[in-house]
């Protein structure tokens, strides 16, 4: 039995062997896949099938089941459609027309590698990424829009972070920028949160900041994500509060009830018009207790709790808290007493909260699992 399990295991590794490429062979930003990407070759996977994907010129071919993948302008495009895509209840296509139509949040003109820094940096979740994750980390940030946080935790000097988004539009913002201000450590790619495709185990800190809601299955794509952190990986997601979203939801009913003649209200200048959008017109979003993802998706999948912004107790992050110890989540009473504030609060913000957590599933667990999806592919 042990020798059929090492035969298999083989076989993975066999599968999974990164391509050779030549790092040299087209400096960016001309239309070649970037550096970045280039370096972590052999974690990407066929979104289609699983199977292993060799460099052609700025094509990805599997060598498994035959499909390519194209880049566009140095972007590899591993978006493949789920199994229930345009079905009735998929939002995935109205979410990803959306986001072409709006990238959001948009660069200024004016906008720098220093000024990205230091507007990131006022963010205190940003600035606990930043002062706490590993300085060798391997980060993905999933839904990373026009990448914003992955170009900021990009320009630390060791640490690389991967982009994914379903927006090409966005993804063009995210590499525009990181091209004009050299931001190496950073790379972009496209794809489907239900097709992720990566090796399982293979992040070390997975960030699905304000993605997961505008998906009809957030438990499911939030599984999925999972599933690519290494032992002892951290996860940090921000989703909207049920409780914290009603002054949202009452102004977007106000709005449309005056077919947005009362937009002045927010939207009084152009500069403001990618946030109005982003905040009142979205196809589709779900809301989120705190309990519940406490327990239906950190502890139901192994996760520690780590912390939540605002905190259990309604206390907000700092951006200097100590990432490296387990919490306890609080009791319903005390979650409860942090979403009635956060509803006092929703009637100037967004009713966003954050929630860390740290993968606990053992290495044994993830290797039997690579070895089962080895021999389905």
């Amino acid at each position: 039995m042990g020798g059929v399990q090492d035969r298999d295991a083989n076989a993975a590794v066999r599968r999974f062997r990164a391509p050779v490429v030549d790092m040299n062979s087209c400096p960016e930003p001309v239309g070649c896949v970037q550096h970045g990407l280039l370096q972590h070759a052999g974690i990407l996977v066929c979104p289609r099938c699983g199977g292993h994907l060799e460099f052609s010129l700025d094509i990805l071919e599997c060598k498994c089941c035959g499909s390519e993948y194209p880049s566009d302008s140095g972007i590899p495009r591993l978006f493949f459609p789920h199994d229930v895509l345009y079905g009735p209840r998929d939002v995935t296509h109205k979410v990803k027309d959306f986001y072409d139509e709006n990238p959001f949040p948009q660069y200024e003109d004016s906008d720098s590698a220093d000024s990205l820094r230091e507007r990131s940096l006022a963010s205190p979740l940003a600035r606990l990424l930043d002062n706490q994750l590993p300085a060798s980390a391997l980060i993905l940030d999933a839904g990373c829009g026009t990448g914003h946080l992955a170009n900021f935790l990009g320009m630390r000097e060791e640490r690389q972070v991967i982009g994914a988004d379903l927006s090409l539009n966005s993804l063009r913002e995210a590499k525009r920028f990181k091209d004009r201000w050299a931001v190496h450590n950073a790379g972009f790619l496209q794809m489907n949160l239900f097709r992720p495709p990566f090796r399982k185990a293979v992040f070390d800190v997975v960030i699905a900041n304000s993605v997961l809601h505008h998906t009809s299955d957030p438990l499911g794509a939030f599984s999925l994500l999972a599933a690519l952190l290494k032992p002892d990986g951290l996860f940090v997601l921000s989703l909207f509060n049920p409780l914290g979203r009603a002054g949202n939801n009452m102004r977007r009913l106000l709005y449309r009830l005056s077919k947005d003649r009362l937009a002045f209200l927010r939207w009084r200048s152009e500069k403001q018009r990618g946030r109005f959008i982003q905040r009142y017109k979205q196809p589709y979003e779900s809301r989120h207790f705190l309990g519940e993802i406490a327990q239906e998706w950190f502890a139901a999948n192994e996760f520690e709790f780590l912390y939540s912004s605002p905190r259990i107790g309604s206390q907000q992050l700092s951006g200097g808290e100590d990432l490296r110890y387990a919490r306890w989540p609080g009791d319903r009473g005390m979650q409860l007493r942090t979403e009635l504030g956060m509803m006092l609060r929703g009637i100037v913000n967004d009713g966003l909260f954050v929630m860390i957590g740290r993968n606990k599933v053992k290495p044994e667990q993830i290797e039997a699992g690579e070895r089962s999806q080895a021999a389905v592919a």
